[in-house]
């Protein structure tokens, strides 16, 4: 008796020690495959995302099996970047998302600072407040580490404030990447450096700058072995010279960036070429030659487009192939496995430890949901509190302006009205009126600002009203008229009121200034998922096609874009309307 629980015991023994070294290695030969993905270059996962999804997607499947998740972070990274080399934005926001979290439960600043930085670049385009904030985190991980990605995330974080149009704040962190580029004799990266400065420059119409950045550019260029450096900077310089008036030289450069391109076969900046080609000659009246280029350029576009339309099927047949070879590795798999167990263990063991690998699994999944609900819990108090702040400090910003400003420009508007009374010379007296007028119109214009900082939301009944009483403000003969289609309740931002007050605002100054309209009409009416906001006026009217269009009509087109609304502007011989239109989701 003593003897057979001898066996016995000795049996379990070894068996379980086979079993342990059979489990590690196989861990340990998943963990290489998956580091393997991991270390996948960033063009080769760009140039062909569509097969590598699928290949991501298992693999995270597995490293999480495994409770790898510095490997989960960085295959959902990779994820990401396939899904956004095929604009599948969606997508690439929850698989960022997903390593971001991985990465903050581990605590990886490392592995964090690149993601931030990758995700706020990405969501310059669909939420510029996340973008700021995404990137902001990235600035000051990059900081305390002293990281060498830096260089890149103030330069992407340059192009975040430019969509912003924060032109000086943007071209300062250019600037400071561009410092770091040459300290390290970045030689591929100064080059984009230069040419982020030189497009700040133009924005703000210096000119003169935005040339010398840009033929500091040129230098590096013409050392590189590709010509695509060069097509670029070509079409920039093409750009620069449209901008200013210069349609000879205009036309030369993209000549010259359009065989570049050619030349290395980016069809994409050969149909951009093409498209500004067509606009310039058709500006100089030469239209024979802008429908020569307006027609290459459908071609090439026409190109691009049955090219996508290619790979999507290219996909789908890679995507059969991949599920076809995954069964049958799926069932070569299980073979394997049911041989190895019936030669390793006997029957009474496989029971106990099964039972004993079920409960670990159970325990291990009941673990990781537990924390997830935690950290997501977190992630909500954490959001909630941040905004919050940012309504707490809209409030006391919007007293500061009140109790100080306003205070300030009131006790002037009083001061120069008193001086006015004490005046007996008339030219004295003009000039003191104008200045209590424009300190009354500063004031009513704070009064606004204030008014629309203080709330987080308003209606469009109460930015009605604020426009009727602005109307009553104008000093003009010109019939103004206020019209409100709108039958459902709509909710506005503060943004969105502010900026939709605003180009109202633009609109009637520049009819009744520059149009000499005599009646202009506001009419608020309903579209699909959404509110147009029209501005009509029967003035003069102006050529949009051959007008240079002013700060106004930017400031106005700037302010729809703020308020997350498409403007458009159409004008002809019997007057001009500026459409505003808001969609909801």
């Amino acid at each position: 008796m003593i003897v057979l629980s001898m066996i016995t015991a000795r049996q379990i023994y070894f068996s379980s020690l086979f079993l342990f070294l059979f489990v590690s290695s196989n861990n340990a030969n998943e963990r290489a495959k998956i580091d393997s993905l991991i270390a996948l270059p960033y063009n080769v996962v760009y140039d062909a995302p569509r097969k590598w999804i699928p290949i991501f997607t298992k693999a995270i499947e597995e490293s999480n099996e495994l409770n790898y998740n510095f490997g989960s972070g960085r295959l959902y990274s990779q994820l990401a970047t396939a899904y956004i080399a095929q604009s599948e934005y969606d997508n690439f926001r929850k698989a960022e998302i997903s390593a971001i979290k991985l990465f903050e439960e581990i605590n990886n600043e490392k592995e964090l600072l690149r993601e931030y930085g990758i995700f706020g670049y990405h969501l310059r385009r669909t939420n510029l407040e996340r973008s700021k904030y995404y990137m902001r985190l990235a600035i000051k991980l990059g900081e305390e580490l002293t990281s060498d990605e830096l260089r890149g995330i103030y330069d992407n974080y340059g192009v975040v404030l430019e969509f912003a149009n924060e032109i000086d704040s943007s071209r300062y962190f250019f600037e400071k990447a561009l410092k770091l580029k040459y300290a390290v004799n970045d030689s591929i990266g100064i080059p984009y450096g230069l040419n982020h400065l030189a497009e700040s420059y133009a924005l703000t119409g210096n000119m003169d700058k935005a040339f010398t950045y840009l033929a500091k550019s040129d230098k590096y260029r013409a050392k590189e072995k590709s010509n695509y450096g060069r097509a670029e900077n070509n079409a920039l310089y093409g750009d620069f010279y449209k901008m200013i008036g210069k349609y000879d030289l205009a036309i030369n450069r993209f000549t010259e960036s359009l065989k570049l391109a050619l030349l290395i076969g980016n069809k994409h900046m050969v149909q951009y070429n093409y498209e500004k080609l067509s606009e310039i000659y058709q500006k100089k009246g030469d239209y024979k030659k802008a429908l020569v280029n307006l027609k290459s350029h459908k071609i090439y576009q026409d190109s691009i487009l049955n090219s996508e339309t290619s790979e999507k099927i290219a996909e789908l047949e890679i995507k059969f192939e991949s599920e076809k070879k995954d069964k049958e590795i799926t069932v070569s798999k299980f073979r394997l496995k049911k041989q190895r167990f019936q030669i390793i263990f006997i029957s009474s063991i496989s029971i106990i430890l099964l039972v004993v690998s079920i409960g670990i699994y159970r325990f291990q999944k009941y673990k990781r949901k537990k924390i997830k609900t935690e950290l997501e819990l977190k992630n909500k108090l954490s959001k909630a509190e941040y905004e919050n702040r940012i309504n707490d400090e809209k409030l006391r910003i919007s007293r500061e302006l009140h109790d100080n400003i306003g205070s300030h420009l009131t006790f002037m508007v009083s001061s120069i009205d008193n001086l006015t009374y004490g005046s007996k010379d008339e030219k004295h007296i003009s000039k003191l009126n104008k200045l209590s007028n424009f300190g009354r119109n500063t004031l009513n214009e704070l009064r606004h600002t204030i008014w629309a900082m203080k709330h987080s939301e308003s209606t469009l009944e109460q930015l009605e009203l604020k426009l009727n009483l602005f109307k009553k403000q104008i000093l003009s003969n010109t019939k103004i008229i206020l019209v409100n289609n709108v039958k459902s309740q709509i909710i506005l931002s503060s943004t969105q009121t502010l900026n939709l007050y605003r180009v109202v605002q633009e609109a009637i100054q520049n009819a009744i200034k520059y149009a000499d309209a005599s009646k202009i009409e506001i009419v608020f009416a309903e579209i699909d998922n959404g509110i147009q906001l029209s501005i009509k006026d029967d003035g003069k009217g102006f050529d949009i096609s051959t007008a240079q269009m002013g700060n106004g009509i930017s400031n106005m087109k700037f302010r729809c874009k703020e308020a997350d609304a498409i403007f458009s502007i159409l004008s002809n011989n019997a007057g001009t309307e500026i459409l505003c239109n808001l969609k909801f989701k």
